[in-house]
């Protein structure tokens, strides 16, 4: 067994930086003894562990251990990136900061295929609750998923993953996926995977998005989803910021820069202010706003006093 001691910042709960993360049904995470422990897909048996201002990283292959900087987020520089936020918005950022630490984005992007799933078995549904159950049972029953693309009779799914509209389309929408994946994960032109993403059936701008940000690790994106508008509404800076939700027709064909929707978008808007900090700051709007604004955490929050709706 290899190991590895990373130094890190001591505010960082790993259980925090998986609660907004798609990666989510992929690991298991023991919260009394601080433990994640990643038991599907790539890298599968990864041991991850904090103790103090230390992760101490357990696995018998050495490019796993170095993997684990994509489920740790290591892979996104806070420090480098806060700086390309408007002046406007740095004591948003701050605070932030502050109030969950350096937090960085965690995924695996590798595990695209169950990432994607993730991300598409998300929409309309409660996330931990469904989601994560959702997926855990596919894993459980399939040591591969992309079988699931091909079953001739889906009644084995809907029975022992779950019966709901989303597991119905996740079926064709996988087999679609699994036709552009090679064609996607070649291509370094972001509208060219932006346009070939939305051209599969119930795939938004939102499945699209939260992709490009979790699989491509293009932090200059962010879904536009509804706990993000709750978070932006809650502070007078933000606020100006929320528009019109992104088109699925216009961003197939433009991007951002040259859309002709784009004075009144949201994402656009995002992007504008906050650049590559744009997808950090939707992830840790739903770990903000899940775990202190809807359960009364106002009193810890460093960002109280800017807040418009304190309870």
């Amino acid at each position: 067994m290899l190991l590895k001691i990373v130094n890190v910042d001591r505010k960082i709960d790993l259980n925090k930086l998986l609660y907004p993360s798609f990666i989510l049904p992929l690991v298991e995470m023991n919260t009394i003894t601080n433990e994640l422990f990643k038991r599907w897909g790539y890298c599968k048996n990864l041991k991850i562990r904090k103790d103090n201002g230390n992760i101490v990283i357990a696995h018998e292959e050495k490019r796993c251990i170095e993997y684990a900087d994509e489920i740790l987020g290591l892979w996104f520089d806070i420090d480098r990136y806060r700086k390309d936020v408007s002046k406007n918005y740095q004591e948003l950022i701050e605070g932030m900061i502050e109030t969950h630490g350096k937090i960085g984005i965690a995924t695996s992007s590798n595990d695209d295929v169950e990432i994607f799933s993730s991300i598409f078995l998300s929409r309309a549904t409660d996330f931990h609750r469904n989601t994560v159950r959702w997926l855990r049972n596919a894993f459980s029953m399939f040591e591969n998923i992309n079988r699931i693309a091909y079953l001739d009779n889906l009644d084995s799914i809907l029975t022992s993953v779950g019966n709901s509209f989303q597991i119905k389309q996740w079926v064709a929408v996988l087999r679609d996926y699994l036709n552009l994946r090679n064609a996607i994960r070649c291509e370094i032109d972001i509208q060219s995977i932006k346009s070939r993403l939305l051209r599969m059936k119930f795939v938004g701008p939102k499945v699209t998005y939260a992709y490009i940000l979790f699989i491509l690790k293009n932090t200059s994106y962010a879904p536009i989803d509804r706990n993000f508008l709750e978070f932006l509404k809650r502070f007078s800076v933000t606020r100006p910021l929320i528009g019109a939700i992104p088109q699925k027709r216009l961003c197939m064909v433009y991007t951002c820069e040259h859309c002709t929707y784009k004075k009144v978008c949201t994402l656009y808007r995002v992007r504008s202010a906050f650049g590559h900090m744009s997808g950090w700051l939707q992830t840790m709007a739903y770990l903000h706003v899940k775990t202190l604004c809807n359960t009364g955490g106002c009193n810890i929050c460093r960002l109280r006093d800017q807040c418009l709706i304190v309870k």
